[in-house]
């Protein structure tokens, strides 16, 4: 008959346990820094990567605003990375020589608790040419 009792200790313990901050999960989060916004400069009508400057490109949101400046000249074909680890509902714009300014409104950038979670965008430029 000791099974019982074996059985009702465990029962009893377990949930004892279960409150015990040794068993608890917790997150673990890394030291890199992520970009709230990524943005891919494309021309509208070739569907290239953007490679000439001079230009900008900002995000702006009611806390925070940020703003890489496009070199004179040939421009790598990388993408724009803004609102480095940055929550916010942002403006995004894109003036560069050549195109005609773009902008979208709401690029809501959220967190996972840890790190933003990185919105990829498509800056679409026409060309005024």
């Amino acid at each position: 008959m000791k099974r019982p009792t074996l059985t009702l200790v465990a029962i009893l313990t377990i949930p004892a346990l279960a409150g015990c901050d040794e068993f608890r999960f917790t997150t673990v989060c890394t030291t890199e820094a992520r970009p709230g916004i990524v943005a891919a400069l494309v021309d509208a009508g070739t569907g290239l990567p953007v490679v000439r400057g001079p230009g900008w490109v900002s995000a702006v949101s009611a806390a925070r605003a940020d703003t890489v400046r496009l070199p004179d000249g040939d421009v790598p074909p990388h993408p724009v990375l803004l609102a480095e680890e940055a929550g916010g509902l942002y403006r995004v714009e894109a003036r560069v020589s050549g195109y005609v300014p773009w902008a979208r409104d709401g690029v809501d950038v959220t967190s996972d608790g840890c790190h933003v979670r990185t919105v990829e965008i498509t800056v679409r430029l026409r060309s005024t040419g």
